[in-house]
């Protein structure tokens, strides 16, 4: 795992502990390069953070966010935010090779920009370009003991927040968007080893348009029906295989896959290595 962090142990140990008095305040940014880990990577702060907000920036890879029960999978170019006391439930696998920006920021002016700019929520980008870079300049100014690098820094983060804003693709988050689609995300959540429902029957059961549906559910989750389903059960699928003495092809079978050679090349498909191996490199990491 490489890390390049602002996040110093005086801050760390502040992560819950924000001073509102001034108007906008980086409290920690970074990124995260997991391409190098064979384990799994979570975040999981059941009460969010208090007062701060938090910001993730897909580069590369995948992100598994679960938000009010509903799991998002995050592609490249995508960038999701958590308002201060949401629950944060972030999942990366090692497998994924994922690399991700991210950015906790506070300040009694924070929730009007993030209003201002559109931030909410998830968002497709039309590019992650010059990002990165701000991000790194960003972190170097955080960490500087130069005099009155924080007015710099407000400045910087400033910059960073609005040159975010105008990569985004399509000012919607999925706030409002997930909504329209919660009983078919509900439906896929909880009966993902039933057997598929056409996009029709999903788009009928969120009384949408099958093009309106298909367009929503794209924006919001980043794939399609099918594939979120199969997310679903491979994300499934891999917690059995650490968790339970079920036999992979009893696993299979759990998750909606009766057949054990087309749940192996499925299973293979979206995680690298088939059940077995799977068992074997991560199954002693995860009774550490």
């Amino acid at each position: 795992m490489k890390i390049i962090t602002s996040l110093s142990a005086e801050n760390a140990a502040l992560l819950n502990q924000c001073d509102n008095s001034r108007y906008l305040e980086l409290l920690a940014c970074g990124i995260y390069d997991l391409s190098d880990i064979s384990h799994t990577f979570k975040c999981i702060r059941g009460a969010g953070q208090c007062k701060n907000y938090m910001l993730q920036i897909l580069l590369s890879g995948k992100g598994y966010h679960t938000i009010d029960g509903h799991t998002y999978v995050l592609e490249p170019n995508q960038c999701i935010l958590y308002e201060p006391d949401h629950p944060q439930h972030i999942i990366h696998y090692g497998s994924d090779n994922t690399t991700y920006l991210w950015v906790h920021f506070y300040g009694h002016g924070a929730a009007q920009m993030v209003d201002d700019l559109n931030l909410k929520g998830i968002h497709s980008l039309s590019s992650t370009i010059g990002l990165k870079k701000q991000l790194l300049q960003l972190a170097r100014e955080e960490r500087s003991l130069l005099p009155n690098s924080d007015y710099l820094c407000q400045s910087y983060l400033i910059q960073f927040l609005v040159s975010l804003s105008r990569c985004f693709k399509e000012q919607l988050g999925v706030g409002l968007q997930s909504d329209k689609i919660a009983p078919a995300l509900n439906y896929m959540m909880t009966e993902y080893a039933s057997p598929e429902l056409s996009n029709q029957d999903y788009a009928q059961m969120c009384y949408l348009s099958l093009s309106r549906f298909s367009h929503i559910f794209k924006q919001v989750t980043g794939t399609t029906p099918k594939k979120f389903i199969e997310l679903r059960r491979i994300e499934v699928a891999k917690e059995l295989l650490l968790s339970s003495e079920l036999s992979i092809t009893e696993i299979g079978a759990s998750v909606g896959y009766g057949d054990p050679y087309y749940f192996n090349r499925v299973f293979k498909k979206n995680v690298g290595i088939p059940p077995r191996a799977y068992i074997k490199n991560y199954r002693s990491d995860s009774l550490k």
